[in-house]
């Protein structure tokens, strides 16, 4: 089913979006840390259980028509079954695969408040003109993952990308988005276990709990 470049989709949840409010609300009691230089990646990159979207959730999800089951989540995938219209699954967990990073270039001055992935406790980067960082895999509400000094941090994107409007001055530019793939692991009612993609159009309903 190929490559696909997610858009910036939305995500919330109570505990998540709390601490989200809180980096508007104590922005100025924070004392930004210090950049010390960015380290590379190999890609692609697995972050395991992650749930892009809105409202993602895995638990109880329904196929909506006809739906490839791959036996590896890679791209010489083969295809294990199919799941037929209205039939029910359930979803284990996931991963999103970045096989291309954002590369973001800073183009002056900034300080982003930023959340370590499942910790609630504030810090803040400071960035520098000329500076480079990889923006990862994008987790909702304006949100992504951030590669900043050898970590992950969770980062409101501070940086404009191709995609914008003309007139957008944002402190850094990204040169391309980062382009992910989705591969969610399931399980059916008769027990055959395996792996959806999921690209935007996938007919299956329940991983948004919001919707």
């Amino acid at each position: 089913m190929g490559r696909y470049r997610w858009s910036r989709w939305s995500r919330c949840g109570p505990g998540r979006a709390k601490a989200r409010v809180m980096l508007v609300a104590v922005v100025m009691l924070v004392t930004p840390a210090t950049l010390r230089g960015q380290d590379d990646l190999n890609f692609p990159l697995v972050q395991e259980g992650a749930c892009p979207g809105e409202c993602c959730v895995y638990g109880a999800w329904m196929a909506l028509d006809e739906v490839p089951v791959f036996a590896e989540r890679r791209s010489d995938r083969d295809t294990l079954f199919s799941l037929a219209d209205g039939q029910l699954l359930v979803a284990v967990t996931g991963e999103v695969h970045v096989l291309e990073p954002g590369v973001v270039v800073v183009r002056r001055p900034h300080a982003a408040l930023a959340l370590r992935p499942g910790e609630t406790g504030l810090d803040s980067l400071r960035f520098a003109p000329g500076d480079t960082v990889y923006a990862l895999d994008y987790l909702g509400e304006g949100f992504f993952n951030l590669w900043v000094d050898g970590s992950t941090w969770e980062v409101e994107a501070f940086w404009g990308s191709p995609d914008d409007p003309p007139g957008i001055d944002m402190p850094a530019w990204a040169e391309a988005d980062p382009v992910t793939e989705w591969w969610v692991r399931i399980r059916t009612n008769d027990g055959r276990e395996g792996w959806l993609e999921m690209k935007r159009g996938i007919p299956v309903r329940g991983y948004d709990a919001c919707g």
